[in-house]
């Protein structure tokens, strides 16, 4: 939507601007072109912003909040040479409640595996971003919820919502990784059973994602194009990990991620 709203308000925008300037026709166009796609830019990031705090006020399940969310994400992809693919989906449960659980090389790996997914998604982020203003707008719109490394009990209280949340239907991702711990290989680093709690509280079914090139994304965006391939794996659903702890099940995820990824990562 974004993207077709951009390009008609920048060729109208910019056939306003030749007309008036007081240049030559040649200057004239040039300008106009380029005062044009800004003018259109400022508009759209001006209604995204605007949208943001309407969507606050609509229930997490929300189809429009998803889809509008969506066409955000995709001018955020366009804008930052981002491109992706997403192989699997038909694993994504129907009839369970899930956790995803991904590699983690990049901040815009939120944007990539909310994109990859059909229904609205929250996530358990550092509570830093939750600093930024327009960042945090969307991070509440989208079910997300802040994690407090220094205090404990701040973090389990928020763990809290966000078992109550899964358990009302909206998927959760989660980076098992903790953070981006290492951009000089694509595979997990790292486990942090914890990030498992989740899954074997509410018996969720757990999605492993092995996310390919997502590691040059810091290195390369926005003047070069990323390629970033999203493997679904299938689900391990409750009943085959009940009798596991969470370090075996990260091991199990770690795993299944990592295999993926030594496949393709070139």
């Amino acid at each position: 939507m974004y993207n077709f709203l951009l390009w008609v308000m920048g060729i109208l925008f910019s056939y306003l601007y030749a007309n008036i300037l007081p240049f030559s026709m040649g200057i004239s166009i040039f300008v106009g072109v380029i005062l044009g796609f800004i003018t259109s830019l400022l508009i759209i990031v001006i209604s995204i912003i605007i949208f943001g705090f309407i969507l606050l006020k609509l229930p997490l399940n929300s189809k429009f909040k998803k889809w509008y969310i969506d066409q955000a994400a995709k001018i955020a992809c366009n804008l930052l040479g981002l491109k992706y693919k997403v192989y699997g989906k038909e694993n994504i449960p129907t009839d369970v409640n899930y956790i995803v659980c991904p590699n983690h090389k990049s901040m815009l790996d939120v944007v990539l595996i909310y994109l990859a997914f059909p229904n609205n998604m929250g996530f358990m982020a550092k509570k830093p971003l939750f600093k930024i203003p327009f960042v945090r707008t969307y991070m509440k719109a989208m079910g997300c919820f802040p994690v407090d490394r220094e205090n404990d009990r701040e973090a389990a209280k928020e763990m809290v919502k966000a078992i109550r949340q899964i358990k009302n239907g909206i998927p959760m991702g989660v980076f098992p990784e903790g953070g981006v711990k290492d951009r000089t290989t694509g595979k997990m680093v790292d486990v942090k059973a914890g990030a498992y709690k989740m899954a074997t509280k509410t018996e969720s079914a757990i999605l492993p994602v092995s996310m390919i090139n997502n590691r040059f994304i810091g290195e390369r965006s926005p003047w070069r194009t990323t390629k970033v391939e999203i493997h679904i794996h299938k689900p391990i659903f409750y009943e085959e990990y009940k009798d596991l702890n969470t370090i075996e099940i990260g091991d199990k995820v770690f795993n299944i991620v990592n295999a993926k990824i030594e496949e393709l990562e070139k």
